[in-house]
């Protein structure tokens, strides 16, 4: 970290020019949080000042404050976020290896924290997702392409367990049913919860065993 140095609105306007000018991270102050949110609302104080106080300050001396408050939340925006970025690119490149250092003097102790968190995300990333799925290995979380096939699973599970009857009951579904087919080639369905419909004996016994519906009365 840099000495300690006086914040103004030449100061923080300078390290914006200089963090705009290197690919590195510029060295700020080790209390700069604190000494531009000092700087800052005795800014803005000035400015209600002298909007309740007549007279303590004159016209475009309050102009020129207010004008500065502004300019200064300009300037830290684009100096975080550029500092944002760069802190990016450094976690990347010390996820890849762990030979790489950096310039501690050059991060604030809260980029710091937020620097090494972003390090062991992005290189857990790495260990868990792109090594194995370069090594072949399956990555925990995905669904394999057999769940697209349950519908049609279970339309078979109904098919074989149910025969041509012709005594038929009406049941309310009580859960969707998707399309099945009968004993002798009839096809059902599909049914969403809350239909009502007529089926063979047999299909609504089946229906009935797997909570899929109740008879209606």
């Amino acid at each position: 970290m840099v000495g300690e140095i006086r914040i103004t609105y030449e100061t923080l306007f300078e390290m914006l020019r200089k963090e705009k000018q290197h690919e590195e991270l510029q060295n700020l102050p080790a209390t700069f949080l604190v000494d531009v949110s000092d700087y800052l609302e005795e800014k803005k104080k000035i400015v209600r000042q002298g909007g309740s106080e007549k007279g303590l300050f004159t016209e475009s001396e309050l102009e020129k404050n207010q004008i500065q408050v502004s300019n200064i939340k300009k300037i830290l925006k684009e100096l975080f976020d550029r500092r944002e970025k760069k802190l990016i690119i450094l976690a990347m490149n010390l996820s890849r290896t762990d030979s790489i250092g950096f310039d501690e003097d050059s991060v604030l102790e809260v980029e710091k924290d937020h620097l090494l968190s972003l390090k062991h995300v992005l290189k857990t990333y790495r260990e868990k997702v792109i090594n194995k799925v370069s090594l072949g290995e399956k990555v925990g979380g995905e669904t394999s392409s057999k769940s697209v096939e349950e519908p049609k699973e279970k339309e078979e599970e109904i098919k074989e367990e149910v025969v041509v009857v012709n005594d038929e009951k009406k049941v309310r579904f009580l859960s969707a049913v998707p399309k099945f087919v009968g004993g002798e080639g009839e096809v059902y369905g599909p049914f969403e919860e809350g239909d009502t419909t007529k089926l063979p004996e047999k299909i609504v016994d089946v229906l009935i065993n797997k909570k899929r519906a109740e008879i209606i009365e």
